[in-house]
């Protein structure tokens, strides 16, 4: 299909490392067109459509038996601090896992899928207390800070799929973190929407655990003594197909300009585990989680 005549020969010729070499290449070069600013999107969703069907692009799968959700928005389970105990909210569309030392959410779990474009409601003027957080963290604990109120489950993507009650409670301060504007505004904003809107016309419905990293959690600098400023966020998708389940993960620090691609905040899930003391998807078989938590994805989906 990507090939033609006496390439495509060349192509049947290889054997299945030299073949993997030729899709490389393939993905290498759609991923500069369709990553590229202003590029108008249908031509990125076709061009989504094509990197999808290159066997190459699908990466790491890994097959996991005997498995059932336990919650509607956290895949492989209700991860686990080996720090401190965490306070879990569920909510509406997304579930969080409440640091009351840190006064911030250690993660925000949630599950997106292909859902009606239809309008979404109007976006909230204010931010809520959490009456379930001991902290009651508010949202005058960030004025004239110079950082935004982040959210970790996005205001967007939960509205799309879950109606106007689950977008207000994306509001509530349990579910915000300190973001520099560049980060939350621009990259971090960009891997929502791509989420929200690319993937899940693309795989139907993916899984996403998100939260901030402290690199020196006992010395953490607060926002009027309150919520705990972290030094990077991470971000990890699940996509689950019939042969397995895949993930990407990444690590975001407060210092990007924003602007950078995203290929270069590829990282481990098991780099994730060994910085926030989170063991994520416990509820997975041990050999599948190991598999899937070893080592990066090689692109960005």
């Amino acid at each position: 299909m990507l090939l033609g005549g006496g390439s495509f020969a060349y192509y049947e010729e290889q054997d299945e490392a030299g073949k993997l070499r030729i899709q490389e290449a393939f993905l290498d070069g759609i991923d500069v067109v369709r990553e590229s600013k202003g590029m108008p999107e249908p031509l990125v969703d076709a061009l989504d459509r094509v990197y999808d069907l290159i066997p190459a692009s699908a990466g790491t799968v890994v097959f996991v038996d005997n498995y059932r959700e336990e919650s509607p928005s956290i895949y492989g389970g209700v991860p686990q601090s080996g720090v401190h105990s965490l306070t879990v909210l569920g909510n509406e569309g997304y579930w969080v896992g409440y640091d009351e030392k840190m006064q911030n959410p250690a993660w925000s779990a949630y599950r997106l899928y292909l859902a009606p474009n239809d309008p979404i409601g109007k976006r909230p003027s204010g931010f809520d207390v959490d009456s379930r957080t001991r902290s009651r963290v508010k949202s005058s604990d960030y004025t004239h800070s110079g950082y935004d109120r982040g959210h970790l489950a996005p205001n967007y993507g939960i509205a799309r799929c879950y109606g106007r009650e689950a977008q207000l409670e994306t509001f509530l301060m349990s579910n915000i973190t300190p973001q520099r504007p560049d980060l939350n505004r621009k990259i971090w904003r960009a891997l929502e929407m791509r989420t929200a809107k690319r993937y899940t016309k693309r795989f139907d419905e993916v899984w996403i655990i998100t939260g901030p990293i402290y690199f020196k959690p006992r010395h953490v600098s607060r926002l009027h003594e309150h919520p705990a400023v972290p030094d990077a966020f991470f971000k990890i998708v699940f996509e689950e197909r019939p042969e397995g389940v895949r993930a990407e993960a990444f690590i975001m620090p407060q210092d990007v300009d924003g602007n950078e691609p995203l290929q270069p905040f590829l990282v481990s899930i098991d780099e994730i585990e060994a910085l926030t003391h989170l063991d994520f998807c416990p509820a997975l078989p041990q050999g599948a989680q190991a598999e899937l938590e070893a080592e990066p994805a090689k692109r960005v989906w």
